[in-house]
């Protein structure tokens, strides 16, 4: 298993992505609506996701949060997630908010998209076009 100091070879990297980012969809207690990947993809040992889900509850603390998780067997890299609600990205935009600027300017690639998806994306991109 190669360790978090260990680059992984993007082929490798854009497999596991969406490997992860497809189970993500097969939620049944949840719908995926946006998956973005962003940040470095070249040989890198850091994943960055924007995933939105559509019954996830709204932030209490009305800012975009990131988990992250350290490598396992199955997912051998550093995974940073920004989990939100759609409500979330909407009120990120309103507040002109650093993180979603961040995301649009890290050679974002969207993954999954529903329509409510592209609608949010769609939204963001406009309000931090770089």
């Amino acid at each position: 298993m190669k360790t978090a100091k260990q680059r992984l070879p993007i082929r490798q990297l854009e497999q596991l992505v969406k490997r992860l980012v497809n189970s993500h969809k097969e939620l049944g207690w949840d719908k995926l609506s946006l998956a973005v990947w962003f940040g470095a993809k070249e040989e890198t040992n850091r994943v960055h996701l924007l995933e939105v889900f559509e019954r996830l509850p709204e932030s209490v603390s009305e800012e975009l949060e990131t988990m992250t998780y350290t490598p396992t067997a199955d997912f051998p890299a550093i995974l940073q997630v920004v989990a939100a609600a759609p409500a979330d990205i909407e009120n990120a935009v309103e507040r002109r908010d650093p993180r979603l600027r961040a995301i649009v300017g890290a050679d974002p690639q969207v993954l999954v998209c529903d329509k409510r998806g592209k609608a949010l994306w769609e939204k963001v991109r406009r309000a931090f076009a770089l």
